[in-house]
């Protein structure tokens, strides 16, 4: 037993996790998705328990990968919640099992033995399998591996069967034929029990079976999805495969394939692809022709790929038949009327509309008629065209019940000679319909100001859970391990750990959200230095994050002083440089710069980071309520309360990418002046 996996960016539930497992089983951790993928491909872990989001993907990602290295109900993901809509992307990847946060030692202990149970019942499956066909020797291989197909000591003319394969396939176009045309080919050349045919359904992104010798209650409800993994590993393989052949389709793919066989009555899978595209997947049960003849796997490589070809052949017949009548269908319904004409001057085309406008006999006796058929003016135009390879100009007609017209004729790019010229028939333009009146406008508006107030709960809600319910975890954990571990110093260090780092952080986010709901206004009566309000939001930083070591370069300058409120100041140069600090945690080398300066719009104050850096759209959206990049350690509150905060001091805050790649934010606020100062103080005397 190579032990268990904990993959999180939070380090309380990495350590709350570690304090249940650790004493019975050996814990590792990791931090990012990367991280994991090595440890995982190089060991072969009994459990990976999957929380939240990582810097450098999602858990959703990480499944799938993981997936695609042979993990399945290994795989235990730590949810917000039980729903449906946070366990099913993990569902596709044989994740069954789901742990909710906050958790207790007992549930991970009772999901950790339903996990192996179900390990214990598909080995024992698989076990079985290979058993079986131990004893069969057309099925092994000289080497003791499982061959993909049985093979003859008949002899074989491969090129001149398959030719006249590929001929008899080339004379059918429907999809229904190919398919009945390849099963008896394959039954009466192989002399197979049975052939079953998959092909994508019209309805739903799956295979189901077209034809075979299967049961009629099978055959109306199987399906087999395209994002079924043993689906995707066919296409990767690309060429036939027993079912049983755990060693190439991997154990979990291998037990789907298995109880396929054994609904369907075949042993062998077959994909058949065209252009890298899955058209169908065959089924054949044991053949009886062609055993120890390495020419029958050859033979079927080749059935199969005449046979995608001719799938492909026919979709493209049956998408241009469709295209050409949806193209008649639509001239057809057209208000414009439209007329084709050939390089010889005849009529190859024409439209209903057409007919109606210039009043003329019906469409059947019109076609390879010359143009002037219908009309001297429409005529005129279409030669113009024909002769000149340009455009006419557009012309005024009466047309019938003395309705206007206006006609133009354009030259066509027709490479097949049908058509060189199209003549464009139709009414002239109607009037401007009026503006959307003002209730119109004003519901529109109030529909997208319902949504946005529905997007700021929604994101309130998330955050709120998730940074609560991950600070709840290690607490509950110390509650309940307490009573018969607490004598333990590595327990005693982990209690105190988990109490120091996160009451304060539980404190931190009420006081965040108290701000939030009840900033009230700043006052704005003393004076201050920027340069001592930035200087007291990096101190504070320091002591908030004091594992964190960054380089802060500085570069203060001179008149630096404006008016407003000290201890609110204070607070947005703390959420700045936190932001900062957090955003350089990856960096070999964390830096921030800072600088102010007094510009003609007022004194600005910089800060830059060398961190990983935001797109323009992330850069916007972070100055609203609960939305944060941190998902962990943050509930997107301090930018929003910043820019309200400086905005009522009369200034402006933005955020801009950074020249090293991090991000830069910059304010300006009113410079304080002397003049000002004193006359405010007499006032007050007064």
């Amino acid at each position: 037993m190579q032990g268990i996996l904990i993959v999180s960016a939070d380090s309380s539930i990495r350590r709350s996790l570690t304090a249940i497992l650790q004493p019975q089983r050996t814990v590792r951790e990791a931090r990012t998705l990367t991280e994991c993928l090595e440890q995982a491909a190089a060991e072969r872990f009994d459990f990976i328990f999957l929380d939240g989001i990582f810097p450098d993907g999602t858990s959703e990602e990480l499944a799938g990968q993981l997936h695609s290295l042979g993990y399945g109900p290994e795989i235990i993901p730590l949810l917000l919640s039980s729903a449906s809509l946070y366990q099913r992307p993990f569902r596709e990847f044989g994740i069954r099992f789901f742990i909710v946060k906050p958790f207790s030692s007992q549930e991970i202990n009772q999901t950790m033995e339903r996990v192996e149970e179900i390990l214990r019942l598909s080995d024992r499956v698989i076990n079985h399998a290979r058993q079986s066909t131990a004893n069969d020797p057309p099925e092994k291989g000289t080497d003791g591996r499982l061959t993909p197909l049985p093979q003859s000591a008949d002899d074989i003319d491969v090129r001149e069967v398959s030719q006249r394969f590929r001929r008899l396939l080339s004379r059918l176009r429907s999809r229904e034929e190919l398919v009945r045309a390849f099963a008896d080919s394959i039954q009466e050349q192989f002399d197979a029990d049975n052939v079953v045919a998959l092909l994508p359904a019209s309805r739903g992104p799956h295979l189901e079976i077209v034809c075979g010798d299967v049961e009629t209650s099978t055959k109306s409800q199987f399906q087999l999805s395209f994002h079924e993994p043993l689906v995707q590993t066919l296409i990767r393989m690309g060429e036939p495969v027993w079912v049983h052949d755990c060693e190439r389709l991997g154990r979990q793919n291998a037990m789907t394939a298995i109880r396929c066989g054994e609904r369907l009555n075949i042993q062998i899978l077959c994909p058949v692809l065209s252009r890298g595209r899955l058209k169908a997947v065959i089924g054949l049960s044991r053949f009886h022709r062609y055993v120890g003849n390495p020419g029958g796997l050859s033979l079927l490589r080749l059935f199969l790929t005449f046979f995608a070809e001719a799938l492909e052949n026919s979709d493209l017949y049956s998408r241009m038949t469709a295209s050409g009548q949806i193209h008649q269908a639509m001239l057809e319904t057209l208000d414009q009327g439209l007329i084709a004409v050939s390089a010889a001057g005849q009529i190859t085309q024409i439209n209903p509309a057409a007919i109606k406008m210039l009043n003329l006999e019906e469409e059947d006796s019109l076609i390879d008629q010359p143009i002037e058929k219908s009309g001297s003016r429409v005529a005129h135009h279409a030669r113009t065209v024909l002769a000149e390879k340009i455009g006419s100009t557009a012309e005024n007609l009466p047309g019938v019940n003395s309705e206007p017209l206006r006609i133009q004729a354009l030259p066509m790019s027709s490479k097949s000679g049908l058509a060189e010229a199209l003549v464009v028939l139709r009414r002239p333009p109607p009037e401007e319909e009026e503006p959307p009146r003002t209730k119109e406008a004003a519901k529109v508006g109030n529909e997208q100001k319902e949504t946005l107030e529905e997007s700021l709960w929604q994101n309130m809600a998330q955050a709120i859970a998730h940074n609560f319910k991950n600070a709840f975890v290690p607490l509950q954990t110390c509650a309940e391990l307490v009573a018969e571990r607490s004598q333990e110093p590595e327990f005693q260090n982990f209690f105190k750990e988990t109490m120091n780092e996160n009451i304060p952080l539980i404190n931190n986010w009420i006081e965040q959200l108290l701000l939030y709901a009840h900033g009230g206004e700043p006052e704005l009566n003393g004076s201050l230095s920027l340069r001592e309000a930035v200087e007291k939001g990096i101190e504070r930083t320091r002591r908030h994050l004091p594992e964190r070591e960054i380089e802060v370069q500085e570069e203060y300058g001179l008149n630096d002083t404006v008016r407003g409120d000290k201890e609110k100041l204070e607070q947005v140069f703390f959420e700045l440089a936190r932001n900062s600090v957090e955003a350089t945690a990856a960096e070999r080398r964390p830096r921030l710069k800072v600088q102010t300066d007094v510009t003609e719009s007022g004194v600005r104050a910089i800060i830059e980071d060398n961190g990983d850096g935001l797109t323009s759209d992330s850069l916007e959206n972070l100055f609203q309520p609960f939305v944060s990049v941190d998902k962990n350690c943050n509930l997107g509150l301090g930018l929003t309360c910043a820019k309200r905060i400086i905005e009522a001091h009369g200034g402006e805050i933005e955020l801009k990418p950074g020249a090293d790649g991090g991000t830069r934010t910059i304010i300006i606020l009113p410079q304080w002046k002397a003049d000002e100062n004193h006359r405010s103080s007499e006032n007050a005397k007064k």
